[in-house]
Formats: C-alpha cells, structure tokens, sequence
C-alpha cells in the first residue's frame, strides 16, 4: 500500500452544506425548536470543488433527507481544516492531519437554534484511528502507535497508553502504528484493534492470516493477540471498519481478503478467541464476489458492499453493488433498487436512525459531481432517493446530532 499517496489523499477529504427544498438550492435555515423539546439535524462533510488542495471542507446540517439538494459554496456551511469526523456523546469530532506529528481535535454540536457550532479544541498527536467505548468515551491510536482515551463530558484526555508491538510480531515480520486499522469496543473493558505485519521492505507475505490485538480497558495494554487462517487481513487504511459487537453480544469481524487466498469472509470471536465452529464465506454465497465494506445496521445485519468485479485485485477502488447480510442466518440479500456505483474513499457513509428501520447510504451519481443519498427500508431492502449533494467531489461523513439546551 502507498501510505504517502493515501495520507495525502486524506487532506483532499470533504465537507459540508446546508439543504434546501427546491432545485435553486437556496440555504436552508436552522430550525429552532419548540420550547422544551429538542431538534436534531443531519450532519453532512462534504468536500467542495473549489479551493486548495482539492476544495474547500465544510460541515453543514439538514432537517430532512427526504427531498431537496444541497449545494456547496462559500454560503453554506462550517469551513474546517479537518480530514476525519467521528461522533459520539452528541458531539461531532474533527481531527486534523499534522504532519508534524501534533494536531487538534475540534468538537461540534448544534446549538440551542439548531446551529452548527465549534467548541472546544484539544491538542492532540495526530490520530491514525479511532472508535467509542461506552456512552462517552473515544480511544484512539495515533500513527506512532500510542493510545489514549478522549472523555467528551469532560473534553481531556483521562487515560493514555500504548501499543506494545513486540507483542504484535508474527514470525519475521513486524507491525507499526500504520499497520493498525481501527479500534472497536468489545464491552466496557476490552477493544479490538486488527493490524498487519510487514517486512523492512516490501510487502506482507501473511495475507492469509487475520490478526487481532486485544487491548484492556482503561489500562490501555495489549494482553494478548488472536490470529485466523481461514480469510484475509480485516480493515483498510482509515476505513475504520472490520469488527463489531452485536446487540446480542457476539463479536464479528470480515474481511475483503485481498490478495489472499483465502476467501472474503465474516468470522466469529468468543471469549477472545477464534470460534472455528463459525465460518460465512460470503464470496461463495454472493456468487462469487468479495465484499469491499461493511457496517452494523442492527440485529444481526450489516450493509454490506459487493466488489461487481469477481476478479478483483486491490480493493481499493472498483465498483461495488449492496446487500443487506444477515450473519446468524448467513444470508444474503440484494438492494436491487440502488445501481452498481464506484466505492467512495475509505469506507461506507451512512447512518443508521435510532429505530433500526431506515438507513441512509451515500452513493456517487456517475461521471458528475453529484451524490445521491438514499433512504433503505432495512425490513424491505427498498431504497429510495432522497436529498442530493451538488458540486461536491467528495462526501465523508454522514451522521445525526441533538440541538443542545
């Protein structure tokens, strides 16, 4: 993988506008809610086609998805020099890429006018990955490969860490705070974090394998690491998705495999180990493709992205169709009602409402610099077209906050 390419392809990332209800796009106001009750807006990051370094970042709001375009110009929305965003506790976090090794991490949250607004800044190292441990906790893993944990009531760091790479050595290859690929929550005292391992030059030869290392929590320690040799590498560079804990507590992870061969599969974790009794191969069951994403919708399903090619190499790029994949049941079923469209950088952008019911997908309008978000009725698996993004190149967050009382 060319980490300088895509590290730099991150600066080029996205943001936002605010929506309007007819086609001259007009900025849609805040609506302030009734006294006592509390308003919500979807929060978009979105980036536009004008300015340096790709265009312009904004974060921007919308009441409704349902109808209406976005447009993005100096007009609308919040400028940042952000590239990642994440929420947890009702609050948008916006960190930033330092090449020095030192960046902020900003806060966002609407206001009592339903406003986007910024609020605190927290000197930082630079985040390589992330993810939330309870209902107000962020740990994160910089490119260094330290660890720390971000209580947002609080806005500090409350515990710090890091990642014990000895301990990630398999055979004569070794891993770094690059080779990390996300943080997940496995209750309220363990996380996750699946990696690579590399040679001093060139590339892995364990793409067969799957490695994990199982982080204790708040001491931030790495206690042990879980390794399978039935799929491929969970994770992509700041894709941020590979494993998640159910609501009924078990623990899934997948992978694209690529480059491996072994094929792209999910498979199952408990008590920290590998359950060998477990094993969705979903390239065989899809007909022959490997999964590209995936992210937990509810229950036991996810939203699953199919690579169109079977005889895809890199899994970067490439076309993809979706599913909604059923992992206790091991089914498949295809949303026929969204057209194949190329994957978007990174990951999926979606957002799943509170009932579990509805799903809102970003996907890219081919050949344009449009974006089509589409509402999935997750019992049906009908998707239809709601709002549109105009003169974007780029969307990289889609999420829902409260207005704050």
């Amino acid at each position: 993988m060319n980490i300088i390419k895509k590290t730099l392809s991150l600066l080029s990332l996205v943001l936002i506008a605010s929506c309007s209800s007819d086609d001259n796009s007009s900025s849609e106001k805040p609506t302030t809610p009734e006294e006592g009750k509390k308003a919500s807006s979807y929060v978009f990051v979105i980036n536009s086609l004008t300015g340096q370094e790709g265009g312009t970042k904004y974060i921007a709001t919308a009441s409704s998805l349902t109808e209406g375009v976005i447009k993005i110009d100096k007009n609308n929305g919040i400028e940042t020099d952000s590239y990642s965003f994440f929420v947890q506790n009702n609050q948008l976090m916006a960190a930033v890429y330092g090449f020095s090794g030192q960046s902020p991490l900003t806060f966002y949250s609407l206001n009592a006018k339903n406003e986007i607004v910024e609020g605190t800044k927290l000197a930082t190292e630079t985040i390589g990955s992330y993810g939330n441990i309870g209902k107000t906790d962020v740990v994160s893993a910089t490119l260094g490969g330290n660890l720390f944990a971000i209580n947002t009531e609080l806005k500090q760091m409350t515990h710090k860490g890091a990642v014990d790479f000895d301990k990630l050595k398999y055979k004569d290859e070794e891993a770094g705070g690059r080779n990390l690929t996300g943080v997940f929550a496995v209750g309220t005292d363990k996380l996750y974090i699946p990696y690579s391992v590399s040679p001093k030059e060139g590339d892995t030869k364990y793409r067969d394998n799957t490695f994990i290392a199982v982080v204790d929590y708040p001491s931030l320690k790495v206690s042990k690491t879980i390794i399978d040799d039935r799929t491929g590498l969970i994770g992509s560079w700041f894709g941020m998705n590979g494993i998640q804990q159910v609501e009924d507590g078990s623990v899934y992870a997948w992978s694209p495999a690529e480059k491996s061969k072994n094929p792209s599969a999910f498979i199952k974790i408990k008590n920290h180990e590998i359950d060998k009794g477990y094993f969705f191969d979903v390239q065989k069951a899809s007909g022959g493709h490997k999964l590209s994403r995936a992210e937990y919708i509810g229950g036991n399903d996810f939203l699953v992205s199919f690579f169109v090619d079977k005889n895809i190499q890199s899994t970067w790029s490439g076309v993809t169709k979706l599913a909604i994949v059923n992992v206790s049941t091991q089914s498949i079923r295809w949303i026929d009602t969204i057209a194949d469209h190329e994957q978007m950088p990174y990951k999926q952008k979606i957002y799943v409402e509170k009932d579990k019911k509805t799903v809102h997908y970003v996907a890219p309008i081919e050949k344009t610099n449009r974006f089509q978000v589409y509402n999935i009725d997750v019992a049906t698996g009908i998707a239809k077209k709601g709002i549109t993004i105009e003169n974007a190149n780029d969307v990289t967050a889609i999420s829902k906050l409260e207005s704050v009382q």
